[in-house]
């Protein structure tokens, strides 16, 4: 696995994500987020050549591909993990991980590893509001970024560089992503219109490009004008009273990710119906009687 110099101590991973890392002296750092099971060999690899033992790992948010390697890394090297106290809940256990997927049946959730990867419990969770951070002796800036999960953070290094997770996209993975995840969507436009007025010297986003700040804003705002045209996509299939179950199967339909596996099916409800709800909350759509299912109808729909 790649390792890109970022700036000062800060390094990223170079792998289906980039993984940040603050390199505390010559031997050890601090990992951000930990990536997916795939590649656990490979970045354990990647910073054995590079002379460096973890002795802590910062995760933005609970979501596999950031956090299904905590237990192994946790293990592996005995080190403590941090997360945001919202997002720590979440994955405490089988049940609050549940209380999250709330469409999940317990049995998908006990017998689905990539699940069971993420619950973990961490040493230190935060308030996602603290400000300064001090971890393994390194003072970190801990930035509010909820909406794609519901206590995001952001991570400032002591070099000046913020970390975004996933609060934004960049380069291909915000021109391909056809629908971005989101807990709640009105709170992550409020977030993401926050995020416009940060000012550091350089950022990493996981999915996944490393930007200079004169290129910052022009992306930030890319991410909102996308998240509109997507919410006004889905507005516009609602011509008449749907379900909200029909409306997923016209907006995968739509956007071509009619995926068959029933597992990810559960997902993308659990991912696509923030955007029915906002929809709903704004007034651009109204609830209606459906028969007994949650339908949604065109606003100005007369009911029956």
């Amino acid at each position: 696995m790649e390792r890109i110099h970022v700036l000062g101590n800060t390094w990223c991973l170079n792998g289906r994500q980039l993984i940040p890392y603050y390199q505390v002296d010559e031997h050890t750092c601090i990992l951000l987020d930990g990536g997916r099971v795939s590649e656990r060999e490979a970045i354990a690899a990647a910073l054995e050549e590079a002379g460096l033992r973890p002795v802590g790992i910062i995760l933005t948010h609970m979501h596999f591909d950031h956090n299904e390697n905590t237990k192994w890394l946790k293990e592996r090297y005995g080190i403590p993990a941090a997360m945001s106290r919202g997002e720590a809940d979440i994955c405490r256990n089988p049940v609050t991980l549940k209380n999250h997927l709330f469409n999940f049946t317990p049995g998908v959730i006990a017998s689905t590893q990539r699940l069971q990867d993420i619950i973990c419990p961490i040493e230190y969770p935060l308030d996602a509001d603290m400000g300064t951070f001090v971890f393994q002796g390194v003072p970190f800036e801990i930035i509010p970024t909820p909406g794609h999960a519901p206590d995001h953070i952001a991570v400032a290094t002591p070099d000046g560089v913020c970390y975004l997770g996933d609060a934004l996209l960049c380069g291909d993975s915000l021109t391909e992503q056809t629908t971005p995840f989101v807990f709640g969507l009105e709170l992550d436009l409020e977030t993401k219109k926050r995020l416009l007025t940060l000012d550091y010297p350089r950022y990493i986003f996981a999915h996944k490009g490393i930007l200079e700040g004169e290129e910052y804003p022009a992306v930030a705002q890319a991410n909102i004008d996308q998240m509109l045209r997507r919410t006004e996509m889905i507005r516009a299939l609602v011509t008449e009273p749907m379900t909200f179950c029909r409306c997923y199967e016209c907006i995968n339909q739509t956007l071509g990710q009619d995926k068959v596996h029933p597992v990810w099916n559960l997902q993308m409800e659990r991912y696509l119906r923030p955007y029915l709800e906002y929809l709903v909350d704004s007034g651009q759509l109204k609830l209606v009687l459906g028969g007994g299912a949650p339908t949604v109808a065109p606003r100005g729909w007369a009911d029956e």
